[in-house]
């Protein structure tokens, strides 16, 4: 997995100590989230969709069909992302 580091199998022995006849044998596995994974393949690129809507105020409000042609790209843009996150998740 991309997004874990895993670390392990750490064991540890011993005996039961209730009953004194059974062996125990503990396994542990550590795992931990690495949070940049998601703030750089998730965060900034949806981040930067959101930006870009601001290129539309560049556009002359004579110009409304351009204006929205931008504006609605980046809509559908924004959809698509989050449906392929959704996916990858």
């Amino acid at each position: 997995m991309t997004d874990f580091d895993l670390s392990g199998p750490l064991m540890q022995g011993g005996v039961d100590e209730e009953r004194k006849r059974y062996p125990l044998l503990h396994i542990y596995f550590i795992g931990q989230r690495r949070a940049a994974y998601y703030m750089w393949n998730i965060g900034l690129p949806n981040f930067l969709l959101s930006v870009l809507v601001f290129t539309s105020f560049a556009i002359s409000p004579e110009d409304l069909a351009d204006r929205l042609s931008v504006t609605l790209t980046l809509v559908l843009t924004s959809v698509a992302f989050k449906y392929m996150v959704a996916q990858e998740l």
